[in-house]
């Protein structure tokens, strides 16, 4: 599948084969008359690297990246060319695409698709899709998912994913959809949905139980429920119990979601964990209730140990609070 991109200049075009961003070029990349007249308009502008025999070691560093910020296409072109292969390859490399992109996305993906180095070519295509994405996340979406098939553009949606799973998790799930199915797609949707949930938990749910691969919904679900418990607590203990298939997943769930619930409504946590029946449950949750609550208010811990009905719940309770609060608090008859 052929892609044509825009072209720089009169004629000028290149193709993304299915096993590149971009194609080889045999001579240097170039620049469109605009961008030149662009550099000789700017010619005055301060380089972003002056002195650079005594500050290499800064070239990467938070003063560098001062420096490239506000930079027009045209001087982020003319610094590329003032760049070692290393610095092309390093941060000073990528933080100029990335500004590059922000500006004039279009001309720097073109340039970066016809460098001759295909790794390089790649990084200096993702770096101007990030910065893309800045500055029109919508554009830079579109373009991405036109890309043909193939290992270069699922790297570079992973990119983007892990860049906009906290600001855009919507997105980053529509992202993660357009991947083939590997670990580190599932991981992203995972992660995506539960930023999704921390500020559309409904949402957030109401997707993850339409995901159609059993073993992704089960770990997406019990992704959300973790983040939905931070202000639905209730909610996500019902998810977890009810589906969630019984197993290492849901205990660590279950435990995720004690931590957080004890440590603002501790009687609600535990009369949770109160319901659960003897086994692997309240052995994943009853030493996290324990411990965490007991750093606040260990007699009422107390309290609730020597209310519960004997049994294996109660054996266990005790044993945690004898083990690690007993020598703060005495321990229950």
């Amino acid at each position: 599948m052929l892609l044509l991109l825009l072209a720089l200049g009169a004629g000028l075009s290149f193709r993304f084969d299915k096993n590149a961003l971009g194609s080889v070029a045999r001579s240097k990349p170039s620049v469109s008359s605009v961008d030149q007249d662009g550099m000789a308009r700017e010619s005055n502008l301060p380089s972003p690297f002056p002195n650079r025999g005594s500050d290499q070691a800064e070239d990467a560093s938070p003063r560098f990246a001062s420096r490239v910020d506000g930079l027009g296409g045209a001087a982020v072109w003319r610094d590329l060319q003032s760049l070692s292969p290393a610095e092309l390859r390093g941060d000073p490399g990528r933080l100029l695409m990335r500004q590059w992109g922000k500006v004039s996305p279009r001309n720097a993906v073109t340039w970066a698709g016809n460098l001759s180095d295909p790794p390089l070519r790649d990084e200096m295509i993702a770096a101007a899709s990030l910065g893309w994405a800045e500055s029109d996340l919508d554009e830079a979406l579109d373009w991405v998912l036109t890309l043909p098939q193939g290992e270069a553009r699922n790297k570079l949606l992973i990119k983007l994913g892990h860049e906009l799973v906290r600001t855009n998790p919507e997105d980053v799930i529509n992202l993660a959809e357009a991947l083939p199915q590997t670990l580190e797609r599932d991981h992203m949707m995972t992660r995506a949905a539960a930023e999704w949930a921390v500020t559309n938990g409904s949402a957030a749910l109401t997707w993850a139980r339409q995901v159609a691969e059993p073993d992704l919904r089960e770990q997406t679900l019990a992704s959300v429920a973790v983040a939905l418990s931070e202000q639905d607590p209730e909610a996500a203990a019902n998810v977890v119990t009810n589906e969630l298939t019984p197993g290492r997943l849901q205990d660590d769930a279950v435990v995720s979601i004690v931590q957080r619930w004890v440590q603002n409504k501790p009687e609600g946590a535990a009369a949770w964990v109160s319901n659960f029946s003897d086994g692997p449950l309240v052995n994943a949750s009853v030493e996290h209730l324990v411990k965490i609550w007991s750093l606040t208010d260990a007699p009422q811990v107390q309290k609730w140990i020597l209310r519960l009905p004997a049994g294996f719940l109660r054996e266990q309770a005790f044993s945690v609070y004898r083990t690690n609060v007993l020598p703060k608090a005495k321990a229950p008859d």
